[in-house]
């Protein structure tokens, strides 16, 4: 048997830092994760915006339909819902009859709450440029006419949630 003479290689490697390239995968890596994270935070937070509006839009017309059927102040009482200007906005009323009766594209009556729609939210029904006036019965809080409203993002027409106010006085929305 032969036997190789006995080296002993010593290699002392000094480790002070990261390597450029170590630097570099990171920061990529870093980049990555953070840009897929503010994506989804992005439509998380506008999925909640058009949700919140939508919410505090039917609020507002069950307050309108409460107070026309409890004949508060012995009246009707209506929502009135301006997309002429950007951000639209809606209106809890009382109805002044004689007004309604003019058919003035004003707020028929004595508006008791201003709302303005989130800056990232708009109305796609009713169209831009156009109004809406949901008016209830007295008594039976009964709207005059079955309507459908609908609230979307301003920037992503997926992220929509549609109000529906039927005949029978039903609000609800998806």
């Amino acid at each position: 048997m032969r036997y190789l003479p006995s080296t002993s290689y010593n290699f002392h490697l000094v480790s002070r830092g990261f390597t450029l390239i170590e630097v570099l995968i990171s920061i990529g890596v870093l980049l990555l994760v953070s840009g897929a994270g503010s994506l989804y935070l992005f439509g998380f937070r506008s999925e909640g915006s058009v949700e919140n509006a939508t919410r505090q839009l039917v609020g507002v017309l069950s307050a309108a339909q409460e107070k026309s059927a409890s004949q508060e102040d012995g009246s009707r009482w209506g929502v009135y819902i301006d997309n002429r200007t950007d951000p639209g906005t809606y209106t809890l009323y009382e109805i002044n009859e004689d007004l309604l009766a003019l058919g003035d594209e004003t707020t028929p009556g004595t508006s008791t709450q201003l709302i303005a729609v989130s800056t990232n939210v708009t109305f796609a029904s009713p169209t831009i440029g156009t109004i809406a006036n949901i008016i209830f019965s007295k008594n039976t809080g009964l709207p005059i006419a079955s309507t459908t409203l609908v609230l979307r993002h301003k920037t992503t027409t997926e992220n929509q949630e549609t109000v529906y106010i039927s005949g029978n006085g039903r609000i609800d929305y998806r």
